[in-house]
């Protein structure tokens, strides 16, 4: 039946082929490694402070402090803001439980 011998239709072992095994890749022929060092990159020196172009030696300025013209512009922000920014509230239900996670 469908072409096959009495044998394997009796029920008969079959036995399987052996699949053949990969092959390796072709070798490709590596290229000569470099024996020369690498050459350094020349890097230029920076002084280690810049000349001011005008002369002026801006390390020597005292910044912690105010000046009076910014004192008097810190006042007047200052000053705006709070009249500006004025927030009454009254009664506890205006006031939230938990504060909101921001």
């Amino acid at each position: 039946m469908l072409g096959l011998d009495a044998e394997s239709q009796a029920g008969a072992a079959i036995e399987p082929k052996p699949i053949p095994a990969p092959q390796a890749p072709p070798k490709v022929e590596q290229p000569a490694p470099v024996l020369d060092p690498p050459k350094p990159i020349p890097v230029a020196e920076a002084p280690a402070v810049a000349p001011a172009r005008n002369g002026n030696n801006y390390s020597a300025h005292d910044y912690g402090r105010w000046t009076p013209a910014q004192k008097a512009v810190r006042l007047a922000v200052t000053a705006g803001f709070k009249l500006l920014g004025r927030v009454e509230t009254e009664g506890l239900e205006n006031i939230p439980e938990m504060a909101l996670a921001c």
